[in-house]
This record gives structure tokens, sequence and C-alpha cells, in this order.
């Protein structure tokens, strides 16, 4: 919102835009990559709600694995955005 209102005391009209298909398309098929990945950090990220009824002990065993292994994830995350 107000994103929207620093736009339009800049001088623009927010009811001259109009809806691209072909853009809105194609930001579809590039961000494909980011959506299979953000559902594989969802079901990643459920198995500690599931863990969690079981035992807290194992629960915050299996957490403190997962916390540092992110860590090793990490690194070629960066090297592969930047690329």
């Amino acid at each position: 919102m107000a994103i929207a209102l620093v736009y339009q005391t800049k001088g623009n009209n927010l009811k001259l835009w109009r809806v691209s298909w072909q853009r809105g398309k194609k930001l579809l098929q590039e961000s494909g990559q980011l959506v299979v990945s953000s559902w594989a950090i969802f079901i990643y990220k459920i198995d500690l709600i599931m863990l969690g009824f079981v035992d807290k002990t194992e629960s915050g065993y299996y957490t403190v694995a997962v916390k540092l292994s992110e860590i090793c994830d990490f690194l070629p995350l960066i090297i592969a955005s930047s690329i």
C-alpha cells in the first residue's frame, strides 16, 4: 500500500496499468524453479513439526542436526544465486 502511495505521489497513475498475459506467462515459466524450491523447503520443515509430537529430546537433537546441515547448504546456495 505504501509503495502505491509513493508511486502516485511521484506523478504516476495506477489506473493506467494494464495486464500483460505474455509477460505473466514468461514470469511464471522463469520462476518455476523457485516454486519447486519453496515447496521442497515447506515439506522439509514439516518433519520438525511431526517430530515435536514424539520425544522432546530426540526432537531437539534432530533440530540441531538440521540447523548444522543448513549451514552446509548456505554456501552453495549463495554461489548458485550469484551465477
